[in-house]
């Protein structure tokens, strides 16, 4: 009897061995942050040190990312500036942050991420949708016209209109540089930019207005 609890302590002994050393991510509290150049990968520290993320060459303001757990693909997603994806290292949920993408005249580009564990991307589209809002804000209160197919729109009109894209693609949207490349400087119709009535009577593209907007903006949404 005696020899039959000791074969069971063993057999306890080598499946909780195993079990613990299933490699799962070591990270900070806050998170790993890293810098990543494009056709280059880094290891994220993990318990057996397999874990390695990559990217593609950044092009049109996104790469391809890719996460392998030695030879197993966890993740592999074409990814843009402030988007999250989740992923599992086993049984354990992780969330990729694509924090930015920088395009350099001379050189190898590269991206900026962070890695956390749990799930980032009800939070960051929370914040993301707060930048949306306030560039709404901001439209609705210029007293500027905007131009839309042709047809002058007063500021309210214009944010209005926006907003009603917004919603109805919102899934699709994550964060304000895809809101205003894919809402907010042309027509889904006809294509055409929209175009914006400056107070001095000059027209310039929505998009130059609303990047302009934001930069002198004092709001801390941005």
């Amino acid at each position: 009897m005696k020899v039959l609890y000791k074969l069971i302590f063993i057999v306890f002994i080598l499946i909780f061995s195993c079990t613990s050393k299933e490699n799962n991510l070591s990270l900070p509290q806050n998170g790993f942050e890293f810098k990543l150049f494009q056709r280059n990968s880094i290891e994220i520290p993990s318990i057996d040190g397999d874990v390695m993320c990559s990217i593609d060459d950044i092009t049109g303001g996104q790469t391809v990312l890719t996460i392998k757990n030695k030879d197993k693909i966890c993740l592999i997603k074409s990814i843009e500036e402030n988007e999250v994806f989740s992923f599992k290292i086993n049984a354990t949920k992780y969330s990729i942050q694509c924090i930015k993408l920088v395009n350099i005249l001379i050189g190898e580009d590269f991206g900026f991420f962070i890695v956390k564990k749990g799930n980032l991307k009800s939070e960051i589209r929370k914040d993301e949708s707060n930048k949306i809002k306030t560039l709404l804000l901001i439209i609705e209160k210029s007293n500027i016209q905007f131009i839309r197919n042709g047809v002058t729109y007063n500021s309210k009109e214009a944010s209005e209109h926006l907003a009603t894209k917004w919603k109805e693609s919102n899934i699709h949207i994550t964060n304000l540089n895809q809101f205003i490349e894919r809402i907010g400087s042309k027509s889904s119709m006809s294509g055409k930019p929209y175009l914006v009535i400056q107070s001095d009577g000059s027209i310039i593209p929505a998009k130059t207005w609303y990047l302009k907007q934001i930069k002198n903006s004092n709001s801390s949404d941005f």
